[in-house]
């Protein structure tokens, strides 16, 4: 009989210990991202800032389930605390973005809160903490220290143009960019971009030159869209114009 106890005991440990997985914040930032379809009502940017959270040993999040483990998210500045809802990114008022795009081939989760009323000029400077608080009320913090010069990109990548028989993307090169990220997405595009419709991104990729080849097997018959992103930390600037982003179409 000790033997069973002691089973249903250390069964029980087992159990409650697989229920209290630690959770951790990956790679949180901080940006002034510039959009080139915005730039007449922001041509200062905004701000925009973000985290991924890992499952401690079994990697980032990646299903809706692992949200179950999450209470909150959270990004305190000197001036506003940020919550971060564990929704689809997506317009939450006049001035804010709010919520989670999945990126990279095993469309890992990233979350986001864009800040439309601070950009280059106005953004608080200092200590970003970051915040993660489990169903059990464990927290995990990550701080960044977020200052800024003058950006050095001058302008958007322009005339994104796709060779269908190779699948090489090119671009024209701005001033400033230390690499570039491809955003691809399948459909027509709308007046916002869908980020559910996301089927391939090189935010794991560096990218030093114009020019990139995507992988065949990636697409399906279909057609697509996609926005080159200029950066040099914590500067992003975004091609997003219809008249200067690249389409292809799969047949």
């Amino acid at each position: 009989m000790r033997v069973i106890s002691f089973l249903l005991i250390f069964l029980f440990y087992l159990i409650s210990c697989s229920g209290n997985e630690k959770l951790n914040i990956k790679l949180p930032f901080v940006t002034i991202l510039k959009r080139a379809s915005l730039d007449l009502k922001y041509p200062k940017g905004f701000l925009q800032m973000g985290l991924m959270i890992e499952k401690e040993g079994k990697g980032l999040l990646n299903t809706e389930k692992d949200f179950e483990k999450i209470k909150s998210i959270r990004i305190i500045n000197q001036e506003k605390t940020y919550v971060i809802e564990k929704k689809p990114f997506g317009m939450k008022s006049a001035t804010e973005f709010n919520g989670y795009i999945r990126i990279g081939d095993l469309k890992q989760y990233m979350f986001i809160f864009s800040d439309f009323s601070y950009n280059e000029a106005n953004a608080p400077r200092g200590v970003y903490k970051f915040i993660v608080e489990d169903i059990h009320g464990n927290l995990t913090t990550r701080e960044l220290e977020f200052n800024l010069d003058k950006s050095s990109l001058e302008g958007y990548p322009k005339s994104i143009k796709v060779d269908i028989k190779t699948m090489e993307v090119s671009w024209s090169p701005i001033t400033g960019a230390t690499s570039y990220r491809i955003y691809v997405f399948k459909g027509d595009k709308g007046i916002v971009e869908d980020w559910s419709s996301l089927v391939y991104d090189t935010s794991y990729t560096i990218i030093p030159t114009n020019k990139y080849l995507l992988p065949k097997d990636k697409f399906d018959k279909g057609k697509y869209y996609l926005y080159v992103e200029a950066y040099n930390p914590p500067f992003f600037n975004l091609q997003d114009r219809e008249d200067e982003i690249g389409y292809f179409n799969i047949e």
